[in-house]
Order: structure tokens, then sequence, then C-alpha cells
């Protein structure tokens, strides 16, 4: 199951636009069977309030994941399952990718990709 990934947040009330959060640690998976944390954070992997991460491919096990990089990309927003369109979320939860938004294996995902 290709599911923990997860970054730690810390501020009052866990609010992104105050300007004293800042990132605790994070959890990628690079392989099926391993899970990577990374705790405290390395700073040559975030900027400013962002991490600087890799979404890659692995053309001999067809598989993809993520990975920290050293190297400043692009930025992608962050949504919440809330802010997708209802017509996706039935299909998130159906296809058999192994998503860590599937309703079954959220829960162990969040478990997993805690960094703590």
């Amino acid at each position: 199951m290709l599911a923990p990934h997860g970054v730690a947040i810390t501020g009052p009330s866990y609010n992104p636009d105050l300007a004293n959060s800042a990132i605790l640690g994070l959890t990628v998976q690079p392989e099926e069977w391993s899970v990577k944390r990374y705790t405290p954070m390395d700073p040559e992997y975030t900027d400013g309030t962002s991490v600087k991460i890799n979404y890659d491919y692995k053309f001999i096990a067809g598989e993809t994941y993520l990975k920290l990089m050293d190297d400043k990309g692009g930025y992608q927003d962050l949504i919440t399952w809330d802010q997708l369109p209802e017509v996706v979320k039935p299909a998130l939860n159906s296809t058999k990718f192994y998503s860590p938004l599937a309703d079954e294996i959220y829960a162990k995902a969040l478990f997993d990709g805690w960094p703590f």
C-alpha cells in the first residue's frame, strides 16, 4: 500500500497564516516497503513555509512516489477533501490505485504518516 505522506506543522490554532507557524516534520514513502521520516526538518528541504517535494515515477516498478529535494521548484496549492468536487470523491474511493484518500485506508495512512 503506497499511502503514508504527512506534514506536521505547529502554530496557534494550527493556522498556517500566522507568522510563527513552523514545519516540524514530514513523512514520505519512497518505496512500498519503506517509510522515511524527517524530524526535525533539514532547512535544505524547505523554502520558507514550503517543503521541497519531488513527485517522481519509477519506470521499472511502475509506481509514483514522493521524495524531498534541495532544488526549488514550482508551487502547488494544498487542497483538502472538502474542497474536491462531489463527483470526484466516489472515483477516488473506488479506484484501485491505493490512494491515501480512499476511506478504507485513510486512517492507517494517517497513523503511518505521523512523523514522530
